[in-house]
C-alpha cells in the first residue's frame, strides 16, 4: 500500500490544510495509506483518526529564539558594562536592550539553549528516520511550522521525494531553511516569490476544505440553528480563539444591538473564553450562535455576511475560498508581523478592512460594522475582489 506523510502539528492553521489535502488525497485513491506526524491537541487528533487517517505523534523542535552570536554576545557580556539584548515581552522573536543585571542574567538562558539543542536534535532527528523507515512513505509533505522540519530533513537523507507547502506571504524560518533541502515547494501567495528569490515555487494558493467552497447557505443556516434574511457575522478567532477580539465583540454587541435589529451574529471563541463571552451573549436580544469550536467550519462561513477575524493564512484563504468582505485584525505578537502583512494584501486588493489591534475597541468595531451593513454596494465590491483572490482548485 503506497503511503504518504504529512508533517504537521500546533495550530489549526497547520493541521485544517493538512487535513484537506489528505481528504482530497484519499477521495482520489482509495487504498492510499496517509500519516499525520506532528503534534497537535486531543481533539485534533481525533478528528484525523476519526477521518481515517494514522496520527504519529512527535515532539517538534524548535530553534533557539535568540540567534547563536546574540547568545554569544549575551555571553561575553557577562562582566561587561554595557547591556544585552533580551526578548520582549509577548514578541516571539523580537529583541530589545536588557538594562538591569537581572534581565541580562536572564538572557544567558539563550545561550544554554543552544547549548542543549544538539542534544535533543540528534534523538530528535533518529526518532523521525525510524518512522519514516517504518512507513515507507513515496512523499513526505511538509505544512509549514516547527512540526516540519524533521520529517523533511531526514525524508531528504533518505532520498524520499519531498514538498513544502508555505501558507503566509511571508514565509517562516523553517520554510526558509528547508527550502534548500525539498524538492519542491508550494506556495499560497504570488507574493511569496519575493522572498524566496532563485527558488522554484509553485504557486497554488492554500489548501481548504472543499466543503467550504460547496456548502450552501440555507442549509447551514438551518444547521446553526438560525433564521435566513439576517445579516449575518461572523467572529472568528482562529483555532485557539482571540482573547482581544472575543472581549471586543462583546463590548460592540450593546451598540449593534441599538443600532440594527436585522443582525446575528456566530462567534467561535475558543475553549478559554466561551463561558464568559456565552453568559454576555444570553443577556443580548441578537440572535447568536456561540461555539467554542466546530469541525464543521464550512457551516459559519457559510452562513456569513461579513467576517471579523485575525489574520492568518489559512483564516484570509478560507474567506476569500467563500469570497466575504472582512474586518481583520491581525494578532500583534505574530512572529515577524507575518498577520499584518497578511491583511494588507487583502486591504490592498480592497478586499477587507484592517483594524490593528492596539486601536480595537467596541464602538470602532460597531461603527465599522454598520458602516459596512448600510453601504451595500461597498460590501459586494469586497466580496467580488475576495473571490478574485481565491483559488479553489489549490487542494
Amino acid at each position: 500500500m503506497k503511503c504518504i506523510v504529512i508533517a504537521a502539528g500546533g495550530t489549526g492553521g497547520h493541521l485544517f490544510p493538512a487535513l484537506a489535502i489528505a481528504e482530497e488525497l484519499k477521495e482520489k485513491n482509495k487504498g492510499l495509506k496517509i500519516v499525520l506526524v506532528g503534534r497537535a491537541k486531543k481533539k485534533y487528533q481525533h478528528l484525523f483518526r476519526k477521518k481515517g487517517f494514522v496520527f504519529w505523534e512527535m515532539r517538534a523542535i524548535r530553534l533557539p529564539e535568540m540567534s547563536l552570536w546574540k547568545a554569544i554576545a549575551n555571553m561575553l557580556s557577562l562582566r561587561a558594562p554595557h547591556p544585552c539584548f533580551r526578548k520582549k515581552a509577548g514578541g516571539r522573536g523580537n529583541l530589545e536592550i536588557a538594562s538591569s543585571a537581572k534581565e541580562r542574567w536572564r538572557t544567558r538562558n539563550d545561550f544554554v539553549d543552544w547549548l542543549k539543542f544538539p542534544f535533543l536534535l540528534f534523538p530528535a532527528f533518529m526518532q523521525t528516520i525510524f518512522m519514516l523507515l517504518r512507513f515507507k512513505p513515496a512523499v513526505v509533505v511538509g505544512m509549514g511550522g516547527a512540526a516540519s522540519g524533521l520529517p523533511v530533513l531526514a525524508a531528504s537523507f533518505l532520498r524520499i521525494r519531498t514538498l513544502i507547502q508555505e501558507h503566509d506571504i511571508l514565509p517562516g524560518v523553517t520554510t526558509k531553511i528547508l527550502s534548500h533541502f525539498a524538492g519542491e515547494i508550494a506556495v499560497g501567495f504570488e507574493e511569496t516569490k519575493k522572498y524566496l528569490p532563485g527558488k522554484n515555487l509553485l504557486v497554488t494558493g492554500n489548501p481548504v476544505k472543499k466543503q467550504i467552497l460547496e456548502r450552501n447557505r440555507e442549509d447551514a443556516l438551518k444547521e446553526l440553528g438560525l433564521p435566513p434574511g439576517y445579516f449575518t457575522i461572523l467572529f472568528l478567532g482562529g483555532s485557539g480563539g482571540a482573547h482581544s477580539l472575543n472581549l471586543t465583540a462583546a463590548a460592540a454587541i450593546d451598540d449593534l444591538e441599538n443600532e440594527e435589529e436585522n443582525l446575528q451574529i456566530i462567534h467561535l471563541t475558543g475553549e478559554t473564553d466561551y463561558p464568559r463571552i456565552k453568559r454576555i451573549y444570553q443577556k443580548s436580544s441578537i440572535k447568536s450562535v456561540v461555539l467554542p469550536f466546530t469541525e464543521k467550519v464550512e457551516n459559519v462561513y457559510a452562513a456569513a455576511d461579513l467576517v471579523i477575524a485575525r489574520a492568518g493564512a489559512m483564516t484570509i484563504s478560507e474567506i476569500s475560498a467563500r469570497g466575504l468582505p472582512a474586518i481583520l485584525i491581525p494578532y500583534p505578537y505574530a512572529k515577524r508581523n507575518h498577520q499584518e502583512i497578511n491583511a494588507k494584501y487583502l486591504v490592498e486588493k480592497e478586499a477587507a478592512i484592517l483594524i490593528k489591534d492596539q486601536e480595537l475597541s467596541g464602538p470602532r468595531l460597531a461603527r465599522e460594522i454598520l458602516s459596512l451593513r448600510k453601504d451595500r454596494k461597498r460590501l459586494s465590491e469586497m466580496s467580488k475582489n475576495s473571490q478574485v483572490l481565491a483559488r479553489p482548485k489549490a487542494t
